[in-house]
């Protein structure tokens, strides 16, 4: 029977970071070099591979988006223009919707938008209203 003494590597991305202290468990690695690659906290550890002596421990950075929430199967696509027509002809018809009441109070807008929405052709070109259909802001 024969005793090797296997030399410890962790690896983090591409940078292979040596052995602090051999008595560390590999979790306290992990807390060592966290002060310096705060990714490393959340981190999941993966080994040891062993070759040749060596005994290489990965550090796994935890992959996720932060607050995302996961999207629905079959979104549903909505077209701009269906929408502004739908809200243009909700606030002809006197619907009492709060968000609807600056469309209601500016006519003069409302006709220009409905004019160059009627005009667009369905070929998925950019819709671009005239500067004078923002009023003061124009």
């Amino acid at each position: 029977m024969q005793v090797l003494n296997l030399v410890r590597k962790f690896k983090y991305n591409s940078v292979t970071l040596p052995d602090p202290n051999d008595s560390m468990a590999p979790d306290q690695v992990r807390e060592f070099y966290a002060t310096q690659y705060p990714e490393l906290n959340n981190a999941m550890l993966e080994g040891p591979v062993t070759a040749n002596g060596v005994s290489t421990w990965t550090f796994m950075r935890a992959a996720g988006a932060k607050g995302r929430i996961k999207a629905p199967e079959q979104a549903q696509t909505c077209d701009a223009r269906e929408l502004i027509m739908k809200a243009v002809a909700s606030g002809a018809a006197g619907a009492s919707s709060s968000s609807l009441a600056p469309v209601r109070e500016s006519a003069q807008f409302t006709g220009r938008l409905v004019k160059v929405l009627a005009t667009r052709d369905a070929s998925g070109r950019a819709m671009s209203l005239p500067s004078s259909a923002f009023g003061m802001w124009g």
